[in-house]
């Protein structure tokens, strides 16, 4: 097996995910409601179906909440691509919401707009 600096940085993000996801799930670093924090954003798998969960860094404006990221072939935006459906944890409690995703050259935002 050849490893490659995708490899490495995609099992570096999956280890520091696996120790800070726990947290933002509780809601411990979670934005305010005008404000910039931490989430957890669960999608579904576009090929094998199966429920995944990341911690992101997110900016929140009362039912807004907006993350993004750099790399562009991160699993977690071709899965809200794929179904927008998904479930943020917020102030340590799950809620649905339906994302768009927006990508621009170097940067790719999805903005996830919470269900009442």
């Amino acid at each position: 097996m050849t490893v490659t600096p995708d490899l490495l940085a995609h099992a570096a993000f999956r280890a520091v995910n696996s120790v800070v996801g726990p947290f933002t799930k509780r809601g411990i670093g979670a934005p305010p409601v005008v404000g910039v924090g931490t989430v957890t954003v669960a999608t579904t798998g576009r090929r094998s179906g199966r429920a995944r969960e990341v911690p992101l860094a997110a900016a929140r404006v009362g039912d807004t909440v907006v993350v993004s990221t750099v790399r562009p072939n991160s699993e977690w935006v071709r899965n809200l691509e794929s179904d927008p459906t998904t479930t943020i944890w917020l102030d340590g409690c799950a809620r649905q919401a339906e994302a768009s995703v927006q990508r621009m050259p170097g940067l790719t935002v999805a903005t996830l707009r919470v269900n009442r």
